[in-house]
């Protein structure tokens, strides 16, 4: 017990660290490591969006310097990574179609996250990738990376957060959750739908209707978003909402992101 004591003194970590990981350092490979505000928003980033790589990461906490420049490299990103993976709080996992790694937040990063803000539960954490919605979630990630960089959009809120209970808000049925819901600089809120793979067309009107009862509804109890914006990236898919949503078209932003299969 003295010397837990005596290398918590020498290493001052984060509140979680001290009590949970100093006391597990002889029963495990994790190093000490003291979080900071931006370990944290790393942590949270990828339990909500399911997974990331480094670049994903580096886009998003380290690309620009603390002098407002563009970073140069991605050296120091990879250096933090790391000692994230190495303290357990990330874990690094591979998909056969990508050639880079991909890390899950652990369960040690929740009780971390669950420290930090003990009024917000935070989600579980995922064993592994679903590499059947793999392509699907990987498009969700990276709209959401272009979305803040060039429409500046915030308060994302994805559809693990959502199905997790704040979806009934909306008066929606967790089936017709929407990928995310974020907002614009604005103040308006969308609702991101992402299509990858083509449904029946049944599927697409049940939910177009759904969230159509949302944008009309004027109850106040119930919050809402303003406007839906849909991205698709197969021509099928895209052809079929188009059709579908021309009578709603004010509500509905439809989009089509040409990618390498369909050139």
């Amino acid at each position: 017990m003295r010397e837990i004591e005596k290398q918590t003194e020498a290493n001052p970590l984060h509140p979680f660290q001290n009590r949970y990981q100093s006391q597990t350092r002889k029963k495990s490979n994790y190093y000490p490591v003291k979080l900071t505000g931006r370990d944290l928003e790393i942590l949270e980033f990828v339990l909500e969006m399911k997974f990331a790589s480094l670049n994903h990461i580096f886009e998003r906490f380290f690309s620009i310097t603390k002098k407002g420049e563009q970073a140069r490299s991605i050296v120091f990103a990879d250096k933090r990574i790391r000692q994230l993976e190495y303290g357990g709080f990330l874990k690094a996992t591979r998909v056969y179609t990508e050639p880079t790694r991909l890390f899950l937040a652990t369960d040690q990063a929740v009780r971390a996250l669950e420290m930090s803000n003990p009024k917000q539960a935070p989600l579980k954490a995922l064993k592994f990738i679903n590499n059947r919605i793999f392509v699907h979630d990987k498009y969700v990630l990276e709209s959401r990376l272009q979305l803040e960089r060039d429409l500046k959009i915030t308060h994302w809120l994805s559809d693990r957060k959502l199905c997790s209970g704040l979806i009934n808000n909306f008066g929606l049925h967790y089936s017709f959750a929407p990928d995310a819901i974020y907002t614009l600089p604005t103040g308006e809120r969308v609702a991101f739908e992402m299509e990858v793979a083509q449904k029946p067309k049944a599927d697409y009107r049940k939910k177009i209707e759904s969230f159509v009862r949302v944008l009309r509804n004027r109850d106040d109890s119930i919050q809402r978003f303003d406007r839906v914006h849909i991205r698709c990236v197969r021509t099928r898919p895209y052809q079929i909402l188009k059709e579908e949503i021309e009578v709603f078209d004010d509500y509905f932003d439809l989009e089509f992101i040409e990618t390498e299969r369909e050139k």
